[in-house]
Formats: C-alpha cells, structure tokens, sequence
C-alpha cells in the first residue's frame, strides 16, 4: 500500500495562502474584465421598443451575473483569511486539513480541487454532507454517507 505524506501545519498554510493567491487573481481578473464591459457600452444603444434586449442591456445582464462570481470570490477570499492558518486542529471542523482514503480536504470553504506543494486538496463548505458526517471526528474514525457504501476513513487532520 502506497504510504501517505502526514499533514503539517506547513502545508495547511501552504494549502490556506495558496487559495487566497488564487481567490485575489480571480477577483482581480473578474473586476477588470467587469471594467472593460462597462467601457464598451454605448450609451446610446438603449432599446425602449422593442422585446428582444439591446446590446447595452445584454451586456448589463452580463456583468450583473459576472458580479455574483466576484461576490462569491471575495466571500471565498473572506473564509480563508479567517482560517486558523497555523493553528493546528485534532479533530475535523472549520479549518481544518483532512486527510481521507479518497483525498485531501480544506473544511469550511468550496474550491474544486486544486493542487497546492504537490497536494490535491479540495474545499468543502461546512454545510455539505459529508462535513455533517466527519464533523467533531478525529485521526481513524470511519464514516458512510447516507446510503452510500463508500466508506471514508480520517487519516490525518491539522
């Protein structure tokens, strides 16, 4: 069996600072990309007339539904700065650095996985499912979700 890399709280702050980088490029990207639209509309492309939306107004639509991805980006930036980034923690909870048989996991905020000092870790809000399951658990505790038969045994957490 392949042996598995414990987790220090150097790779948790590695995984935390990581995700903040990545959270800022994205807002960053995002606003200038926001920027950009607003300069492109022409104020005088407003359609009062006719049913079908004018470019102005498609263009607006755009940048509204761009701004709930900024919106949901700096919450995400906001979670890990309040991450107990070195702090070590014994059992799963917010903040906390698991270690599973199925992966690696950042508790308490949503990222697809993302690869971090050759770690894949990915992020799980504190309202997911299988946080409800591994909630409180500590190093060797087993668990199921509902119905599956998948079985998740805690290898390391800090």
């Amino acid at each position: 069996m392949e042996s598995t890399p414990n987790l220090t709280l150097e790779l948790k702050t590695q995984v935390i600072l990581a995700l903040m980088q990545q959270a800022e490029r994205e807002i960053s990207e995002l606003s200038t990309d926001e920027k950009e639209r607003l300069k492109a509309i022409d104020p005088d492309d407003e359609d009062t007339h006719h049913a079908y939306e004018s470019t102005k107004e498609e263009l607006v639509g755009e940048i509204t539904r761009e701004n709930a991805t900024i919106e949901h980006a700096e919450e995400r930036l906001a979670k890990l700065r309040a991450m107990p980034a070195k702090r070590a923690l014994d059992e799963v909870g917010p903040g906390a650095l698991v270690r599973m048989n199925t992966g690696c996991f950042l508790v308490g905020v949503s990222f697809s996985p993302s690869q971090v000092a050759g770690e894949t870790v990915t992020g799980i809000t504190i309202d997911s499912p299988i946080y409800e399951k591994m909630q409180g658990l500590k190093v060797g505790a087993e668990f199921h979700l509902t119905g599956g038969k998948q079985e998740f045994v805690i290898l390391g957490v800090v």
